[in-house]
């Protein structure tokens, strides 16, 4: 994911929590300095998988690493029928840690290619070896141009909160029974995650702020979906409807969508069977639950 607007400040909160929350044998770090931005305060800690890397060049070597990294895990999944690194150490005898690439200015990224074009491989299937890429940028996401990398990614203003274990990715048995009280961004990623399981792809998130409506993009089936997420406390009315109505033209869908873990008034059933736009309910989002449940615990 990329986080725009992160003050240095920012950063070391992040990865603080990341350590509070994450032994060493769980979760290793690569940081990325480039913009002086205080990480050599990090070198010697365990949870450090190398001394913290200040210069492109040795941030591109690093890139090199985790793509081979990437390779050698993906290869080990294969031979074991696992989905994803969290289904290999359910069984292996020695568990795999998560690596988390922090990278603090992708500003500087810009103009070289060698990175972008080791990126585009890595972004697309990094996640399933427990692999993971953070950029920071001190930038608005309009002065970056990253190109075809804002496809792979998620992006979040600063505001992201610390306390969102995205990183930690807790299995859909974990949040089965507390998705009622996750924050609208935990709740957003949290069905792009059951979506993925249920055979939707290209899941990418919307800008945050001035999202059109639309929180999460997808395709299944040749369909281009527009999805609206929903976690409120009482059932859901004609706004969320008109909202993912208007959200379609602007990102040329061919299906709308609100998802919610509750149910929807009366009056705005009658809106959407009249403007087509597909409304999903507790019920729904508990059968989708269900399917990613059996998926997640199987095997290829």
């Amino acid at each position: 994911m990329v986080i725009t607007h992160s003050t240095q400040d920012y950063q070391i909160r992040f990865i603080n929590y990341l350590l509070q929350t994450n032994a060493p044998e769980d979760l290793k770090l690569i940081l990325c300095d480039l913009g002086l931005s205080g990480f050599e305060v990090y070198n010697g800690i365990p949870n450090l998988f190398i001394p913290v890397v200040n210069s492109i060049d040795k941030t591109y070597s690093a890139l090199e690493w985790l793509f081979a990294e990437m390779k050698s895990r993906t290869t080990l999944l294969l031979e074991q029928k696992a989905k994803n690194m969290d289904a290999f150490n359910r069984c292996a005898n020695e568990k795999m840690p998560k690596i988390v690439c922090i990278i603090d200015e992708i500003f500087f990224l810009k103009n070289d290619f060698r990175s972008l074009d080791l990126l585009i491989p890595l972004l697309l299937n990094c996640n399933r070896a427990g692999l993971y890429i953070i950029f920071f940028s001190k930038f608005d996401l309009k002065n970056l141009s990253l190109g075809k990398i804002e496809d792979l990614v998620a992006f979040y203003h600063e505001e992201l909160p610390l306390e969102f274990k995205l990183l930690q990715q807790p299995t859909i048995e974990t949040n089965m029974n507390n998705f009622d009280s996750m924050s609208g961004i935990e709740f957003e990623l949290f069905c792009k995650n059951i979506l993925q399981l249920n055979g939707f792809q290209n899941l990418r998130t919307t800008k945050g702020s001035g999202d059109q409506g639309i929180d999460l993009l997808a395709e299944k089936d040749g369909i281009q979906y527009g999805i609206q997420c929903k976690c409120y406390s009482s059932d859901i009315g004609n706004k969320a409807v008109q909202e993912a109505f208007a959200g379609k033209t602007f990102y040329n869908c061919h299906v709308v969508a609100v998802l919610t873990n509750q149910y929807f008034t009366k009056s705005a059933i009658e809106l959407a069977q009249s403007n087509k736009v597909l409304l999903w309910d507790r019920k729904k989002l508990i059968a989708l639950i269900s399917t990613a449940q059996n998926k997640q615990k199987g095997v290829l």
